[in-house]
């Protein structure tokens, strides 16, 4: 038994080497919510912290109804789940970008979790970023529908 778990062991430790699968370095970007449950009609706001090599990139916000790990490069992962999705585009000026999403006045939107994180990429390691993730969850709205 002790041999069968060196063989794998060893076996898939050849294949993370092989295979470019670097450990995953912690997120070079912060996100932070405005608010952590947001009204239909109303917007979702992300606030990102970015490094200094960013500056001047497009920041792509993505979202996922799953947390967990998508690999994006160089060794970094998206703390997302497939499917992703592509929730819009911001500026990075000064370490610092902002996403704005206005949520549908939808009521089957209600009661969604929406996990969102960034990422940058310029095809090098120091231009590659991923955010930590957000939960945002929809909720309705505080006034009644017509």
């Amino acid at each position: 038994m002790r041999h069968l778990t060196s063989v794998l062991f060893l076996a898939a430790l050849a294949l993370i080497l092989c295979g470019n699968l670097q450990a995953q370095p912690g997120p070079n970007m912060t996100a932070t919510l405005a608010s952590a449950d947001v009204p239909i009609g109303k917007d979702i706001v992300i606030d990102y912290v970015t490094q200094p090599s960013h500056n001047g990139q497009i920041l792509v916000t993505l979202w996922s109804l799953y947390s967990g790990y998508t690999p994006v490069g160089f060794g970094f992962l998206l703390p997302l789940a497939p499917p992703l999705n592509i929730m819009g585009y911001s500026m990075v000026a000064n370490n610092k970008a902002n996403f704005r999403f206005n949520v549908p006045m939808n009521p089957g939107l209600v009661g969604i979790n929406l996990y969102m994180a960034g990422l940058v990429t310029d095809g090098t390691p120091s231009g590659t970023g991923v955010s930590n993730n957000v939960l945002c969850t929809i909720r309705q709205e505080d006034w009644p529908l017509p």
